[in-house]
């Protein structure tokens, strides 16, 4: 019988693996475009959970905590794992989805099953779908309420059933205005769905510095927001460094810089990235920039802040190169013979 006196149903106490943040048995949402460390910080996550060290603002940790990982953006061997040796997680208590040529990709409703399996084999705490929105049926209608809202329900079943907190990544919509509960990709249900939702974005006024901000808790009263720096040099990877409590909330993060300085922010993380691996010819960093709607003038003005230097090869020659670099960064020894 599915009905039941509330006298005869105990009361349980929410069981937090980041309390007051990350919750088992409920969905998790986090919004944010592009570029600003999102699958980064959950990697991070996993990374303190499955080891069992303490959380990003400091909270004490929890016994070390399988994790469950999908992502259909980075290449499972050569970005995501390393990023989690990287970043001191547990090898051996994370399970990454890896979608191998030519077979069917996971989706969701119709592939539910697959994530059960694998949540009883494993007994992770932490499953996370990094986007939410590649991991769907096609059948799915992203727009509508009432099909985004099916396509869900497997997954509020697997984490009341199994106990795990469950994070769906999203991407922003391209529109500016309004509050942060209507700025997701697609409809609000993604977020109606999820018990607590996070808004990742620039610090309005440090640059390449981001907050991590509250957007929605149905669990615990408003969380502090957090501040957080993407590091790491040539060779070492990326990784997520935590700054503390930050001042800025939801709204502040949407209204985000001013435009021009806006545009050298992004400017400026896209040079980090450009270069992370090492230095690269000048003209190609142009190339990869255009395509991006980058103008040379707003790169120019974020190699401050990104840290970017210039060397000339042949510069007195015919056929001169330019390469661009971060600091820290050298040209492989074949080059410095050229030059």
């Amino acid at each position: 019988m599915p009905f039941a006196s509330v006298t005869d149903l105990p009361p349980r106490p929410i069981d937090y693996l980041w309390p007051g943040r990350l919750a088992r048995g409920h969905l998790h949402l986090v919004d944010g475009d592009p570029g600003i460390g999102k699958s980064l910080v959950l990697l991070d996550l996993a990374a303190r959970l499955t080891s069992g060290r303490s959380l990003p603002d400091g909270a004490a940790a929890v016994a070390p905590t399988p994790a469950i990982l999908f992502n259909a953006e980075d290449n499972a061997r050569d970005t995501v794992a390393p990023r989690l040796a990287a970043a001191g997680a547990d090898l051996g208590r994370v399970s990454l989805w890896e979608h191998a040529p030519g077979e069917p990709g996971f989706r969701l409703p119709s592939l539910a099953g697959l994530l059960a399996e694998e949540l009883r084999r494993t007994g992770a705490g932490l499953v996370v779908l990094d986007p939410i929105l590649a991991f769907l049926d096609p059948a799915v209608n992203i727009a509508n309420d009432p099909s985004v809202r099916q396509a869900l329900a497997p997954l509020v079943e697997l984490a009341a059933a199994f106990r795990c907190a469950i994070v769906l990544l999203r991407h922003l919509n391209k529109d500016p205005g309004g509050p942060a509960l209507y700025r997701g990709l697609a409809s609000i249900a993604f977020v109606a769905a999820c018990r607590i939702a996070w808004l990742m974005g620039p610090d309005p006024k440090v640059p390449r510095q981001y907050v991590l901000a509250q957007v929605k808790n149905n669990l615990e009263p408003p969380q502090p927001s957090l501040a957080y720096r993407i590091t790491g040099a040539a060779g070492s990877g990326p990784r997520v460094d935590w700054l503390g409590v930050s001042s800025w909330d939801e709204a502040d993060v949407l209204r985000g810089a001013p435009t021009r300085r806006r545009a050298r922010l992004r400017a400026a993380d896209f040079l980090t990235a450009a270069l992370k691996d090492g230095p690269r010819p000048a003209r190609e960093v142009l190339a990869a920039a255009r395509r991006e709607g980058l103008s040379p003038d707003t790169l120019r003005r974020a190699f401050e802040e990104a840290g970017v230097q210039r060397q000339r090869l042949r510069p007195f020659q015919k056929g001169q190169v330019t390469y661009w670099m971060l600091r820290g960064q050298a040209l492989p020894d074949h080059l410095q013979r050229e030059g």
